[in-house]
């Protein structure tokens, strides 16, 4: 039986709407997979307090206003603070503390709280960065934080049931310092990660009494000795995403229309941080074995063995980190030489002579050994958990996520960089620690086109100049398995639409006959 023209035309035309149908389908089916909400970070709601030590005529004024402080027994103001000015404390007797012996708004009972400080310490020991309640009798009824044990650990401070963390902290390195309680868990962070935490139980019941900036219990000698900057109180336990942001830029008043510049972005109207890209730079450990079913990816030709990061959970964060400084109205940097690295892929450079390096994917991360570096590359959801790579086994971005880099076995006191390329921009800068350990948060500019970039970190090697690059994709992707699903379905239904119209189409033919 043949068609004639006029009937085919018909088939065409009846055809038409389905395939119209299934087009929209499709465009909705990619436009879901493609389409994710961008979580962002707030560093201002709940915000009590908060002190930036940038005024040196009112030093004990907070930016969210109520009664100033009192410096006593001459604290004062210093130039060199972390962002601008800082509280200068000499851990005898100075302190900033209130006429009244407290402040207005001050989270107490059970409620929920946050306590945020940066501090650059000119000793370790017993001293208190912040704190208020009754030191004198009975457990639970003081909301404080300060440093602990020979080496500077902290205490997370309640007044005979605390929450302390054992770490080694460096003289006259910046740290950020954050503890948190939601009414019943609390936490304690260091330069933006979670130490520790507890959920201690009982009855909290603190009074607005004694409260104290450089000083915690009122008879016990508690005196920081060293430099604080951008203390701030909260009235709500921020989420972990929220203190990494604090590691890294500070809360803005919210009486004031006052925005705050860091180095990891350009100057924004915005204090929200999206999800956090973590970097690891650890040096290798000869000792540790390749972990068994692990994929190498060589890159640049190696053949040398992959070390392996301990991928268990770990709630300690590296002894000697620094979080990143800001730099502001700094000259525009010369970008350097870095090495070519595709999506998924490392190059590593030490003075002119580029290093083999191996790229594995360990628990939706990229890990890099390349000589005596190795590093780690992944990104980190609100709750502190990996995001996935995408499809293609790559790290993915998009513009304003923060970028979290540890480095360790650079030169101790050198300058560890982030950049950024195709088109060369400066993330920010920080100084590797006495130990060789570098911690900080970098954000990705805003307005980074989409499509293939390089993450590069810069610092010197035994006294070379080093670059270690790591390809990586910027921008929305549709997923495998939407794709997958419509190459499937599709076909499946024109066979069906096929189906149902051509019997009807034959049934005409032959009536029409």
């Amino acid at each position: 039986m043949s068609f004639s023209s006029s009937s085919l035309a018909q088939c065409i035309r009846r055809l038409i709407p389905v395939f119209s149908l299934l087009c929209a389908a499709t465009f909705v089916g990619f436009s879901y997979s493609a389409v994710s909400a961008t979580p962002t970070t707030d560093v201002t709601t709940g915000l009590v307090a908060y002190w930036n030590f940038n005024n040196a005529s009112a030093i004990g004024q907070s930016t969210t206003g109520g009664t100033p402080l009192i410096a006593e027994n001459g604290a004062q103001h210093t130039a060199n603070g972390k962002f601008g000015g800082g509280l200068l404390l000499n851990g005898n007797s100075q302190m900033l503390s209130s006429a009244t012996g407290t402040i207005d708004n001050l989270p107490i009972g059970n409620s929920s709280y946050t306590q945020s400080v940066w501090f650059k310490p000119a000793a370790l020991g017993e001293g208190g960065f912040i704190g208020w309640g009754n030191y004198n009798w009975g457990d639970h009824q003081v909301n404080a934080l300060r440093m602990f044990g020979g080496n500077g650990g902290f205490r997370h401070y309640w007044w005979g049931n605390d929450l302390d963390s054992n770490v080694s902290l460096s003289t006259g390195t910046w740290y950020h310092v954050a503890s948190t309680f939601d009414g019943t868990t609390r936490k304690l962070y260091l330069n933006g990660e979670l130490l520790v935490s507890d959920s201690p139980g009982g009855r909290h019941n603190v009074t607005a009494e004694k409260f104290a900036i450089g000083r915690t219990c009122d008879w016990c000698n508690e005196f920081f000795n060293g430099v604080l900057d951008d203390v701030a109180i909260y009235n709500v336990a921020l989420s972990a995403s929220s203190i990494a942001a604090l590691a890294i830029t500070s809360p803005t008043s919210t009486t004031t229309t006052t925005t705050t510049t860091t180095t990891t972005v350009p100057p924004t109207t915005t204090t929200t941080v999206a999800p956090v890209l973590e970097i690891v730079v650890t040096a290798p450990v000869a000792t540790v074995a390749a972990p068994i079913g692990q994929i190498a990816i060589p890159t640049v030709g190696s053949t040398a063995p992959v070390i392996a990061r301990n991928t268990s959970t770990t709630t300690i964060v590296s002894p000697t980190t620094t979080a990143v400084a800001r730099v502001e109205n700094a000259d525009k940097p010369t970008p350097p030489s870095i090495g070519v690295a595709a999506p998924g892929e490392a190059a590593v450079i030490v003075g002119n002579e580029s290093v083999s390096a191996t790229v594995e994917r360990i628990d939706n991360q990229l890990t890099v050994t390349a000589g005596k570096l190795s590093a780690t590359v992944g990104g980190m959801n609100e709750d502190g958990g990996n995001t996935a790579l995408d499809d293609d086994g790559n790290v993915r971005l998009k513009s304003g996520d923060v970028v979290r880099i540890k480095l360790a076995g650079f030169d101790p006191g050198s300058t560890a960089e982030a950049w950024l390329f195709s088109t060369p921009q400066l993330m920010g800068s920080a100084k590797v620690g006495p130990d060789g350990i570098m911690v900080g948060n970098f954000a990705i500019p805003e307005n980074v086109p989409q499509g293939s970039h390089r993450l590069a970190i810069v610092a010197p090697v035994d006294g070379k100049p080093a670059t270690l690059a790591v390809g990586i994709k910027v921008g929305e992707s549709v997923t495998g398995t939407s794709v997958t699903v419509w190459l499937i379905v599709l076909p499946i239904v024109l066979a069906m639409g096929g189906a149902l119209l051509l019997p009807a189409v034959i049934r005409r033919r032959r009536h029409e006959g």
